[in-house]
């Protein structure tokens, strides 16, 4: 049986502090993590403005890495390194500023995170302070420095750049396919103000890079933003996220693409009805404000993917929503399931911002 893994968006969006969870199999905390099963990881330095964490990964050894970003010194990512208890590992990191536990960079933010298969790390996100915004990938060692095997700047990074005039290209998720290249998704924001899907195919070694963009034209102005990414058995690429319905509202998107050597990444055209791309509008009631940030592969018996996010409920709350889909796009075989915590209240806001299967 594969289970959802799902929190509150009030418990994810995280002030300064990081609290890594641990549960015992009966779903209780963890005593011999942190303190009581929780941690609170200490400012780096001694500045003590907003530390947001974003994302999490782990490595062979247990250890936790935590990636993210801070408005030190105007705006910083960073990477960190729990040990298995929890506490904070100072023989990660160190030196760029940081102490050890830690290292970033100036003028860039980390929104995702993972780990290889032999503990070097990835971070993506975006770098700020130039004309254009550029998404950003930044490769580190096993132990937090930077790694000099990756890519051809000088802060072994691989830089993803807008084409003249248009604003921005900001990074959302990344992941590994079979071969360790780097499928990151996000968004691609045009000169008229119009946001694609965007999604990068990045060589493992950060040599190069192949990219498209998607846009569900179902308005005279896309707002398209894809928020997670999940690799099929065949190698193509799902993106999950939300566009703007004809109504002018977010809907749930879906879009499906496949790389090849000679075309690179191309939309599926035979995803499902010959477009790439399906919106799912749940429309609940109010402004139908439908929403998904998360999105997981679930192998057999399912076979299929799983949608995460939140629907604007019609009385002032928000529920969150997770969708069961069917790899071809149809609507034949979906389920749908929202959530909140029991009682419903004005103002109450319930998301899934990650979705996981667990064997």
């Amino acid at each position: 049986m594969r289970n959802l893994n799902f929190k509150s968006a009030l418990a994810l969006l995280v002030l300064f502090v990081v609290t890594p969870l641990l549960a015992a199999n009966d779903g209780t905390l963890d005593p011999a993590f942190g303190i009581g099963g929780k941690v609170q990881v200490p400012q780096e330095g001694s500045w003590h403005g907003d530390w947001y964490a974003t994302d999490v990964a782990l490595q062979s050894t247990g250890k936790i890495v935590i990636a993210g970003w801070t408005n030190r010194s105007l705006t910083q990512c960073f990477v960190l390194r729990l040990n298995i208890d929890g506490s904070l590992d100072t023989s990660f990191g160190g030196g760029n500023g940081f102490s050890p536990g830690y290292y970033g960079f100036e003028h860039c933010r980390y929104t995702s995170v993972v780990v290889r298969a032999d503990d070097r790390i990835l971070a993506g996100g975006e770098d700020l302070g130039n004309t254009q915004t550029r998404g950003y990938i930044e490769a580190f060692t096993a132990n937090g420095q930077p790694d000099a095997s990756f890519g051809t700047q000088a802060t072994a990074a691989y830089f993803l750049e807008p084409n003249s005039g248009d604003p921005s290209i900001e990074i959302n998720r990344i992941a590994l396919d079979a071969d360790g290249n780097i499928i990151a998704a996000g968004q691609y924001l045009h000169m008229n103000g119009n946001r694609d899907f965007h999604v990068v195919r990045i060589a493992a070694d950060g040599s190069s890079s192949v990219q498209a963009n998607y846009s569900f034209q179902t308005a005279s102005s896309n707002d398209d933003i894809a928020y997670d990414l999940a690799i099929a058995p065949d190698g193509s690429y799902y993106l999950g996220g939300t566009a703007t319905s004809n109504l002018g509202d977010p809907d749930c998107a879906l879009a499906h693409f496949h790389y090849t050597a000679q075309n690179g990444i191309e939309p599926d055209a035979t995803f499902t009805g010959n477009v790439a791309g399906i919106t799912i509008g749940l429309n609940y009631g109010g402004n139908n404000a439908d929403y998904c940030f998360a999105l997981a592969y679930s192998p057999p018996p399912f076979d299929g993917l799983l949608l995460g996010g939140g629907s604007y409920e019609g009385t002032n709350y928000n529920v969150a929503t997770f969708i069961a889909q069917p790899l071809n796009g149809s609507a034949t075989g979906r389920a749908v399931l929202p959530f909140d915590y029991g009682t419903e209240y004005a103002g109450e806001v319930n998301y899934a911002t990650r979705v996981l299967t667990q064997a």
